[in-house]
């Protein structure tokens, strides 16, 4: 028994596509699929850190995008010199505390029952540092202007997905002055709850819910979050 063989070049072709696709399930039936804890694992990019030391992480296919987004640039010193010049003086005790938030963002897993943390940065005029501050948080982790959502200007259903690519590591929503009230109500409880809302795959069934995100979300904007969750009209208390 045996198979004939008429093209040697389709058969390549289609021997390399089969493996090209067993590569993609086999890797995403082992891999992660959020970035920050994984148990007893924590993810950065395409490194694992473990009890027994770093390995190379295995990530979805759905979040390889983001590999690159966890490159290492400059020194640490060169970090910690630069933070210190910008904040550490009386009167940046605000801009401190964002700071902090982005080390403090992978504890909230250990809280217990908590999911998503609000930290909202409001002045009511631009050019007070707030996004300045928030990209300082991110960039314990990575590159700031490729984590951040300044200039990805989506749909709530992408920010949720990216919310849950991060898993445990910081989020930062710049200006949400700029969402609509509605939008930023749903968003909020949403955030809360670690989740998003449900939503249909091409078949009509539920889409299967990807592993609760559990961190400090931190936003900006020039109106203040009650306020703007207040004009939603009635009904939001429990966004509140």
């Amino acid at each position: 028994i045996g198979v004939v063989v008429e093209s040697i070049v389709h058969m390549k072709s289609y021997l390399s596509s089969f493996i090209n696709e067993i590569r993609l399930t086999a890797d995403d039936s082992l891999a992660s699929d959020r970035m920050g804890w994984n148990d007893s694992d924590f993810l950065l990019g395409e490194k694992k850190y473990t009890k027994d030391g770093e390995a190379k992480a295995v990530l979805s296919s759905a979040r390889k995008e983001y590999q690159s987004s966890f490159s290492c640039k400059g020194s640490l010193q060169g970090w910690i010199d630069s933070v210190d010049a910008a904040y550490n003086r009386p009167g940046q005790e605000q801009y401190q505390f964002m700071v902090l938030c982005g080390f403090a963002a992978p504890l909230v897993k250990f809280l217990g029952d908590y999911r998503g943390v609000l930290v909202s940065a409001v002045s009511y005029s631009s050019g007070q540092g707030k996004t300045t501050a928030q990209n300082v948080a991110i960039s314990v982790y990575g590159d700031p202007i490729k984590l951040s959502t300044a200039h990805k200007r989506g749909t709530i259903n992408a920010l949720f997905e990216r919310l849950g690519a991060m898993g445990t590591l910081p989020f930062a929503i710049d200006e949400v002055s700029n969402i609509e009230p509605k939008e930023l109500s749903d968003l909020a409880y949403a955030i809360s709850q670690g989740v998003q809302k449900d939503r249909l795959n091409k078949s009509g069934g539920l889409r299967a819910q990807r592993e609760p995100w559990q961190t400090l979300v931190l936003t900006s904007g020039n109106r203040s979050l009650i306020s703007t969750l207040a004009a939603d009209g009635a009904g939001r208390e429990p966004e509140m």
